[in-house]
């Protein structure tokens, strides 16, 4: 199946994100990640309304913009990293006690369980599951 506007923003049931919603996820904590790597403090929190931002907001972006913005912030950690050693990583803290390959390694493990999510999101899709639209 292949990702539209139309079901990018669509949750194949209530209790599931859409995969806009996973993605502009995805892109938040990225651009929060970024900053950190660049010495910048985070501004993002849990509870930030841009932590989980609703599909109709979503549906206003565009599926398109998410995708590539999500593509362009892999672009920017490759550049940021290509020519830093393993010390940079392991000997800087982005606060006190976590390094910045905590950071990273965190940054990896939250894409798999989000990437994992939006696949189970594309079968539902696929098998027809459309109970909750935008």
């Amino acid at each position: 199946m292949k990702v539209s506007d139309e079901n990018a923003v669509v949750r194949p049931i209530p209790e599931v994100n859409s995969i806009a919603e996973l993605v502009d996820h995805l892109l938040i904590w990225r651009v929060e990640g970024l900053k950190k790597l660049q010495g910048y403090k985070s501004e993002v929190t849990m509870d930030s309304p841009e932590n989980w931002r609703t599909n109709k907001q979503l549906k206003v972006i565009g599926w398109k913009k998410l995708k590539d913005n999500l593509f362009n912030t892999q672009v920017d950690l490759i550049t940021l990293l290509k020519n830093k050693s393993d010390s940079y990583l392991i000997g800087n803290d982005y606060v006190p006690g976590y390094s910045y390959q905590y950071l990273v390694d965190g940054w990896i493990h939250h894409d798999i369980y989000h990437l994992g999510q939006i696949g189970i999101t594309l079968k539902l899709l696929t098998r027809g599951c459309n109970l909750n639209s935008v």
